[in-house]
């Protein structure tokens, strides 16, 4: 298994052992054929990922496989376009909402200005 893995990145199966049982680091060249290799985004090697949060579901499985291939199938101006838009939507999702209670903002004077 590690020998045809090994095959798939590139790299030799001694090499991709070493690297498995900690006695070489990958280094920033080799992570970056991996990313390339497996399809990954520039920089994913060097973060940590979060076994916790992987998909619960069947559904949420599906929405994240779907939503990164489409974002895989875009071109770099299509991804930005894409990461703009979820940071927008977070933004305003995490922005407190009014309550009756909460009075009507007052508008600067420059705010009136046409």
């Amino acid at each position: 298994m590690l020998k045809l893995f090994a095959e798939r990145l590139g790299l030799s199966d001694r090499y991709l052992s070493h690297i498995k049982c900690n006695r070489k680091n990958i280094g920033n060249h080799v992570a970056r054929t991996i990313e390339q290799r497996l399809k990954l985004p520039h920089g994913w090697m060097d973060r940590e990922h979060d076994a916790f949060n992987m998909p619960s579901d069947d559904k949420e499985k599906l929405f994240v496989e779907t939503a990164l291939s489409l974002f895989r199938a875009q071109p770099h101006e299509a991804r930005e376009l894409m990461l703009d838009l979820l940071r927008e939507k977070l933004h305003v999702l995490n922005e407190p909402t009014p309550t009756k209670n909460d009075s009507p903002a007052i508008a600067s004077p420059l705010e009136t200005l046409p």
